[in-house]
């Protein structure tokens, strides 16, 4: 599960600006919103949101933070393809000279694990992980660069319990351009702590991604019962009047998605392209929301509202909260009126604005306002007393003024 994460010099980034999942003393939905995670040894529990939304103007950072939580990762486990190969570097406009910053905490089995890293186009000039698998915050691993040698110069801790001649391996293996940890996923050694690292984020970071391929999709999920199962059951409860998706040959001989509609006067098929976007949007996050609930993954949805009645938020987003699982979502919306229903949090309720001097992205949660106890973020934000809205002027604009 992820605890929070911070990042600086990052497209609309400049200034640091930080997003937790750690849950306030707020009981609101308590059994359904928030996971007790205790740590193994000590037994001390930190309270984490399962679901955090983002919500701000149009070009306010939204998608950006989004952007850059799934870079840390990458740079954390995908190495370069070769020493010469640039890292990918999407700095601040007005601060290309400097470096990107980022930090991200996360708990694996209980264990809270924070990273750190500084880069650039060419190097990856700082790293840190520690970890605190005694109770206690202990080094896993510390990486500076050398810029005489052009080399990164590692430290392992001590819990780590690396043998000199794998240390030596993973050092030697480092580039200048690859993370310690994407370094060990290339190669052939194995050591239980790092593994457990790589594990995490392969199958619970990276393995949930938004797929673009709907086609592709619904052919690989209906070859699954009960991810097929799941997905009717979905669209009959959100009166599509689908019954069944099955997998087609065509006179052409090429396999087709069709959807099986059920109405008083019988039935009929409809190929996947005359289906709507509404509908096709539907099933594409109830597909992902099942692979997120069913492993424990961590899911971004950019514009969850997207093509979606506000009646089919609600339920996407209850049939999240109704399973029991460590799954965590996070994702950017517009429609204001999600912020009215009873399972939102002032703690999982963030935003992002431009500032208008150096049109940098800040990003603040209703958390951080002194809103009356009994007061409702929906109205709150309407009337702009959390900022993160469009100024809108006039609407008043003359296409052709010479006509009267």
């Amino acid at each position: 599960m992820i605890l929070d994460f911070s990042v600086e010099n990052f497209l609309s980034f400049s200034a640091r600006q930080e997003i937790s999942f750690e849950a306030s003393n707020d009981n609101t939905s308590e059994d359904s919103l928030i996971i007790k995670v205790k740590h193994p040894r000590s037994g001390s529990v930190t309270r984490v949101l399962r679901m955090s939304s983002v919500y701000g103007a149009n070009a306010s950072g939204k998608t950006n933070l989004l952007y850059a939580i799934a870079d840390v990762w990458a740079k954390l486990y995908q190495p370069c393809a070769s020493k010469d190969e640039k890292i990918l570097f999407r700095p601040f406009a007005m601060h290309r000279d400097e470096n990107t910053k980022m930090t991200v905490s996360f708990f694996i089995n209980g264990v809270k694990y924070d990273y750190s890293i500084e880069y650039n186009g060419d190097i990856i000039v700082y790293e840190l992980l520690e970890f605190n698998p005694n109770g206690v915050s202990s080094l896993f691993y510390e990486r500076k660069h050398n810029y005489e040698t052009n080399l990164p110069e590692i430290t392992f801790g001590k819990n780590v319990s690396l043998d000199s001649k794998t240390a030596t391996v993973i050092t030697t293996n480092t580039l200048a351009n690859h993370s310690v940890l994407s370094t060990y996923n290339k190669i052939s050694v194995e050591t239980p702590a790092f593994e457990t690292v790589v594990s995490y984020i392969r199958n619970s970071i990276l393995a949930t991604q938004t797929h673009t391929n709907i086609t592709a999709l619904l052919k690989a999920s209906i070859l699954q019962q009960e991810r097929k199962d799941f997905l009717l059951r979905a669209v009959k409860e959100a009166d599509f009047n689908i019954t069944n998706i099955v997998n087609r040959p065509s006179e052409r001989g090429e396999n087709k998605i069709e959807f099986e509609h059920d109405y008083d006067k019988g039935r009929f098929t409809m190929p996947i392209e005359s289906e709507s976007d509404g509908t096709l949007s539907f099933v594409e996050k109830m597909d992902i929301l099942f692979g997120a609930i069913k492993s424990d993954r961590f899911l971004m949805i950019d514009e969850l509202d997207d093509s979606l009645h506000h009646d089919l938020l609600v339920y996407f987003l209850q049939t999240f909260l109704s399973n029991e699982s460590e799954a965590q979502l996070l994702f950017t919306i517009h429609d204001q009126l999600i912020l009215t229903e009873d399972f939102m949090r002032r703690d999982m309720a963030w935003f992002t604005e431009k500032e208008k001097e150096t049109a940098s992205t800040e990003l603040f949660s209703a958390d951080d306002f002194n809103l009356h106890k009994n007061a409702s973020i929906f109205n709150a934000y309407k009337l702009g007393k959390l900022g993160a809205r469009p100024q809108v002027g006039s609407p008043f604009l003359a296409i052709n003024p010479s006509k009267r």
